[in-house]
């Protein structure tokens, strides 16, 4: 009969140490490294992504949704060119009065959502401002961005553009009066 003891210790098998190692080690790679370097990866280091926020010490006021759907037939290169385009106005759009880049930061890439809700949109970008001057001069007033937009006649087929400012979801009746717009049913009245 074989004692417990014998059973327990690792002097019972000859691979017991160098297995309990490889464990070990195996353990220790799954709890330092990342499974999927992609998803670890800094946006800035991927492939073909922008160089990342323009001013990152700025906080974000007001974000801009762009969506693009682009011409039947338009070649990819020529996709691929207007996106890299767009990316680059976070670098290439610069303040009047500094005369330094004032898009906080701009990201974009193709759908890949699947629940089939796009409605021909290909291509998102999302910039940020940090106030909403910034975003009215780029929108307005801009010749880099008035240029790039230019570009785009017989390229993009449809273009939607939402902005909003992060966590204001009902404005007051007075902020909503003084913009201009019509007042919602209760808003701004205590309850």
């Amino acid at each position: 009969m074989v004692s417990a003891n014998r059973i327990l210790s690792y002097r019972s098998h000859p691979y017991a140490i160098p297995a309990i190692l490889a464990v070990a080690f195996i353990t220790l790679l799954f709890l330092f490294i990342p499974h999927n370097s992609e998803h670890f990866t800094p946006p800035s280091s991927r492939p073909g992504a922008p160089a990342g926020p323009v001013n990152p010490e700025l906080p974000a006021k007001i974000t801009h949704i762009v969506l693009f759907s682009f011409a039947a037939n338009l070649p990819w290169s020529v996709k691929q060119s207007i996106s890299s385009s767009m990316l680059n106005l976070a670098t290439t759009c610069l303040h009047p009065a500094t005369g330094k880049p004032y898009i906080r930061s701009g990201i974009g890439g193709t759908d890949n959502s699947p629940e089939g809700l796009q409605a021909g949109y290909t291509h998102v970008f999302v910039v940020e401002f940090e106030s909403e001057e910034d975003r009215n001069y780029y929108v307005n007033e801009d010749p880099v961005h008035k240029k790039f937009k230019e570009g785009l006649k017989g390229k993009v087929e449809k273009a939607l553009v939402v902005d909003f400012e992060k966590g204001i979801f009902l404005q007051t009746t007075t902020e909503t009066d003084k913009k201009g717009l019509p007042s919602m049913p209760g808003a701004g009245e205590d309850e």
